[in-house]
């Protein structure tokens, strides 16, 4: 898990653009595998993706939004913050 002091500096240097309804923003793309999803969280069908990025960075964010990143949609199932808040993880599932 990323420290939230953390997240500014690695999405200036490994963030890709993301779009979710009209607003794009630098997020942090990881691969994940089953065991790395929260227990928490609802059981995700298929490749599971987590997204990182700046807390507020996408006002539409929501269970069921969809993420545009290059052609891949990337539809959000459990939405976590960072530790203080600074950051968001979003696990999702390809659309």
């Amino acid at each position: 898990m990323l420290n939230e002091k953390d997240v500014q500096p690695m999405l200036d240097q490994l963030g890709v653009p993301a779009t979710l309804a009209g607003t794009t923003a630098k997020v942090l793309v990881d691969r994940v595998t089953r065991d790395q999803v929260p227990s928490a969280a609802p059981p995700i069908s298929g490749r599971v993706i987590k997204l990182t990025m700046k807390t507020g960075a996408f006002p539409a964010l929501a269970y069921g939004a969809v993420f545009t990143i290059n052609t891949t949609q990337l539809i959000a199932r459990y939405i976590r913050a960072i530790r203080d808040g600074e950051g968001t993880e979003v696990f999702c599932q390809v659309g």
